[in-house]
């Protein structure tokens, strides 16, 4: 039998929201259902599931000190689980891969060259062992310089797949392992064609991203995920956008999306691989500049990037043009519900923006802040805009 996986009742939530706010606003009702849900990801993964065993391993190359705080980071999200951790030589990563296997680990956290242990990590997958590496969270905007979120992150998306490949009855909590769904897929993504384009799904919002003609990528369309539900061959979890498109993940390879519609359609150039590489207009990308919701108290914040126009596809049916800012590095994002992200782009509330529109050209956009909670907003942090320059 089918099972269908509902975001906080999100498929009735959307379909009952007919909001007359307009795009950006504050105004208009919550969805505050939908938000915490997803929010609820990242609090205590661990306390609703099973218990796991979890193999860290780290080049030594990073050096102790490094390794250190990276193990802290994990096991610090990983709660009541347990984690063995390891520095390990980086060229007899596949060994070590191997024995995690042999040894009965639920899932296993390479922090070293991904490369050197390719044939490994794609065998232990195809034995329901899933293995998050390095390359995949500095391809999400983390930063080597902070080792502990970077663990922290990396231990997220392991147990989120870990969810995935055990299934909802193996799981125990199916609250929990709603959650773990929402977070599976969450990150960026690139088209298997030549285009460039990227999403970054961040439930329930899929971003969607094109190249601009200084190769940065600018925010060209926000689509919501309705549900997320087993695949009609019950081989997997297809998330559903409002938009038609049907995302199949699979638990033995967590680096790709099958673009589906029903119910027989396949793309295989409209379906996506996890990104390894995001230009930007200066360094390498990665950030350190953080904005905790919890915190923050209405004071201006500004941003330097390029403004783009994009769609906005309401769960309600409709469809906005709206604004963006498109970040030259991302900014990672503590929501007051517990989400913990990074984002490239910000939807902008504000007047005379339509003139820097799609220009290329770079300004500073300065304003105070506010997290989405309407069918109007389209990224999980909007800005009131007060001046650009």
């Amino acid at each position: 039998m089918k099972k269908v996986f509902q975001i906080a009742g999100l498929t009735m939530v959307f379909a009952l929201a007919l909001f007359a706010a307009g795009c950006g606003s504050e105004s208009g009702e919550e969805l505050s259902d939908v938000q915490d849900t997803v929010g609820q990801a990242s609090e205590g993964l661990t306390s609703s599931g099973p218990a796991l065993k979890i193999q860290v391993l780290t080049d030594t190359n990073l050096g102790e000190e490094w390794g250190n705080q990276f193990a802290k980071g994990v096991q610090d999200e990983l709660e009541s689980s347990q984690s063995s951790n390891e520095m390990i030589d980086f060229t007899k990563a596949s060994s070590y891969v191997d024995q995690a296997v042999t040894d009965g680990c639920d899932g296993i956290i390479l922090a070293a060259d991904g490369s050197m242990a390719s044939d490994s990590v794609k065998q232990a997958r195809e034995k329901g062992v899933p293995v998050v590496g390095l390359d995949d969270n500095l391809s999400n905007g983390y930063n080597t310089a902070a080792p502990d979120s970077m663990g922290k992150s990396m231990a997220q998306a392991l147990v989120a797949q870990i969810a995935v490949q055990k299934g909802a009855s193996a799981w125990g909590s199916e609250e929990d392992f709603n959650k773990q769904l929402a977070r599976a897929a969450q990150g960026m993504w690139s088209n298997a064609n030549s285009s460039g384009d990227q999403k970054q799904f961040a439930a329930p919002y899929v971003m969607e991203f094109t190249p601009n003609s200084a190769g940065n990528i600018e925010l060209t369309r926000v689509s919501m995920i309705t549900e997320i539900r087993q695949t009609p061959d019950e081989n997997g979890y297809s998330y559903n956008l409002n938009t038609g498109n049907n995302y199949y993940l699979r638990p033995a390879d967590p680096t790709t999306l099958e673009c589906h519609w029903e119910p027989d359609g396949y793309s295989a150039t409209d379906s996506l691989v996890r990104t390894k590489d995001i230009s930007y207009e200066d360094g390498d990308g990665n950030s350190t500049f953080v904005v905790d919701m919890n915190s923050y108290s209405d004071g201006e914040e500004y941003f330097t990037g390029t403004i783009s126009s994009f769609e906005g596809n309401s769960a309600a049916g409709d469809t906005e043009e709206c604004m963006a800012i498109n970040l030259k590095s991302p900014v990672r994002l503590m929501t007051a519900n517990g989400e913990d992200l990074m984002i490239w782009s910000i939807q902008l509330n504000g007047d005379n923006l339509s003139s820097y529109a799609n220009s290329g050209t770079t300004v500073k956009v300065t304003g105070t802040l506010f997290e989405a909670h309407t069918d109007h907003h389209f990224t999980p942090m909007l800005m009131n805009v007060t001046k650009v320059e």
